[in-house]
């Protein structure tokens, strides 16, 4: 209950949950707005979990889900600086918290799987809920809060900025996920080829390349990034790249 009251006086919709569950089981929860007054009819002190209804309900809060190992490694490369982050003992910091005009939620799968592992990052909002810090996730373990200074210095940040930085985390996932045994240098030779006539700096490219290979298990990511500059080059001088 003094749980569901911080986040309203943060500005934030809570909603129930049942314990160990994810998602709401009351009907018409996207259009339930609970405030200080009524928050004991829904919160009585009974073990539950509690969830934010995100987007514009609560002040533009938006939440980065991350949902694989690839990119729980990847991360704090690609996304923007934040408070807020939480997560569980297994999976820790896996939400990554911002307030960002975003009108609807994006996911971002793997068109290889169907099934357990498919999704590898979303972007949540627009009236999709999360459920937050004060819970317990249906492995048993308690969901908290990963950062010092908590919810105090959640990033703003505008939505094209955040929407490609969840974009870029999302691919350099799949490459450095499908990221070749054999031919890895040809592989990210290809790649950086293919960002720099895209438009991408060299410096970006040389980044991502690096990043690819270092998260894909590569001996040497250093070695496969440094190519990306070679190829600048050869671009520049009109010669013929990969």
């Amino acid at each position: 209950f003094d749980l569901a009251l911080e986040y309203i006086d943060l500005g934030w919709q809570p909603i129930p949950i049942p314990y160990r569950e994810k998602g709401p089981t009351t009907e018409g929860w996207t259009n339930l707005r609970i405030t200080r007054e009524t928050a004991p009819q829904y919160f009585n002190g009974a073990p539950q979990n509690i969830g934010i209804i995100l987007g514009e309900v609560s002040r533009g809060l938006v939440d980065v889900d991350i949902d694989c190992s690839e990119a729980l490694l990847l991360a704090p490369y690609f996304l923007p600086e934040t408070s807020g982050r939480f997560g569980r003992a297994s999976k820790r910091a896996s939400h990554w918290l911002y307030f960002s005009p975003i009108p609807k939620h994006l996911k971002f799968e793997d068109p290889n799987i169907d099934g357990p592992g498919k999704t590898i990052v979303e972007l949540r909002s627009g009236g999709v809920q999360t459920v937050f810090p004060g819970s317990t996730h249906t492995s048993g373990e308690f969901i908290e809060f990963e950062d010092n200074g908590g919810v105090e210095a959640i990033s703003q940040v505008p939505r094209e900025a955040l929407e490609e930085a969840v974009k870029k985390l999302a691919a350099a996932c799949l490459l450095a996920r499908y990221f070749p045994a054999r031919g890895r240098h040809d592989f990210c030779l290809a790649l950086g080829g293919g960002l720099l006539r895209d438009g991408w700096a060299v410096e970006d490219a040389e980044a991502f390349v690096g990043l690819v290979a270092w998260a894909g298990g590569s001996d040497n990511p250093r070695a496969r990034a440094a190519g990306v500059r070679g190829t600048a080059e050869k671009l520049a001088d009109d010669e013929a790249v990969t």
